[in-house]
């Protein structure tokens, strides 16, 4: 029985294990090849950007402004990061800047609210000058959309748009505080002054150009108070104010209502005298017409005449008259005045009582 060749087995068992081997090195070579190409592919399409219809953008390539503004609803392709970069901004969403003159506020987690000074503290407090010499506090804040985003960004240093916008308007704060009076500034004119402010704002922007939309600035003056040391004078003068119109308008008020019940009856006591003059008028001017038709027949005939008007005259009394009582020449006629009607009598204690 011939003896296997071990020694030969061996060496061919060992040569399938290293082609295996290879076989598999070359297969993860590949896998790893494919890898990097699909990761370098992706590197460098990476900053493919589709801009959204509100919004605008610009290509930052090695530090500088490559073109002009992105359109919106496209898409454009830059260098990978950190070669360049695609800068972003929703223009139809409202940014804010505030400008504030407001004191020094306790923090969040002090315990219980903290005394107020005694005095100012012009190191720790903002404040306004008004145009007669008081002192106030207020808070300001404008909103308002980008129109050119690569003017917005780039105009001034990095990120100095905001500032630039909030020292405009907190110039234009201050002049316009500083010519008006404190009641207008914190009452009734607080309207008025905003519009001013509003105004000398935008002139500055117009200066500045920063690339925002000027017809999209609203400024609003959301705070503003007296300093606290003299608060409660301010708030006893209001007071004051408040009842001295109350009694104005209820004194107005009073007023006219006493002119207008006068001028109802005066137009009543007018209409009554206008009515029995023309109820006189209307009499007199009978009277004038009868006397003219019976003159002729009194002066041609004036006893017939006095005759036949007493006749009617008794005529329309006894049409008028309650009993008549027919009576010959020597007949006693006696007459009860004053009798009482024949369904009222008096009762035992002389009131009247109905039958």
């Amino acid at each position: 029985m011939p003896i296997p060749d071990i020694q030969f087995n061996s060496r061919r068992q060992r040569g399938e294990g290293e082609e295996a081997v290879l076989r598999t090195a070359k297969l993860a070579r590949r896998i790893l090849v494919i890898s990097m190409v699909l990761v370098a592919i992706g590197y460098v399409v990476s900053n493919y950007t589709v801009l959204d219809a509100n919004e605008q953008a610009f290509i930052s390539q090695f530090g500088a402004v490559k073109g002009d503004a992105l359109k919106p609803g496209k898409g454009y392709y830059a260098l990978p990061k950190p070669f360049a970069s695609v800068v972003r901004v929703r223009t139809a969403r409202s940014h804010t800047v505030v400008a504030s003159f407001w004191y020094e506020e306790a923090a969040a987690n002090q315990q219980g609210p903290p005394p107020d000074p005694e005095t100012l503290r012009t190191a720790a407090d903002s404040y306004l000058l008004t145009g007669d010499y008081n002192v106030i506090h207020g808070r300001w804040s404008v909103n308002f959309t980008i129109d050119n985003l690569k003017r917005y960004h780039y105009g001034y240093a990095e990120g100095q748009a905001d500032l630039m916008i909030q020292n405009a308007l907190a110039n234009a704060v201050v002049k316009e505080v500083a010519g008006t009076p404190i009641d207008s500034a914190i009452y009734e004119g607080s309207e008025t002054l905003r519009g001013n402010v509003e105004r000398r704002f935008k002139r500055k922007l117009v200066a500045l150009d920063v690339g925002i939309d000027l017809s999209s600035i609203n400024v609003y003056f959301d705070r503003r108070e007296v300093p606290r040391q003299v608060l409660d004078a301010f708030t006893q003068v209001i007071e004051a104010e408040n009842e001295y119109s109350s009694r104005r308008s209820g004194a107005h008020a009073f007023s006219r209502k006493l002119g207008q019940q006068a001028q109802g009856e005066a137009s009543q006591i007018l209409a009554e005298a206008e009515s029995y003059n023309q109820r006189v008028r209307a009499g007199v001017e009978a009277d004038a017409d009868y006397f003219e038709k019976i003159l002729p027949k009194y002066r041609t005939s004036r006893n017939t005449l006095l005759v036949t008007m007493f006749q009617e005259t008794l005529q329309q009394m006894i049409a008028q008259a309650r009993d008549v009582y027919y009576t010959t020449a020597d007949q006693e006629i006696r007459l009860q005045l004053n009798r009482v009607p024949k369904d009222v009598a008096h009762d035992s204690e002389g009131a009247h009582v109905n039958r």
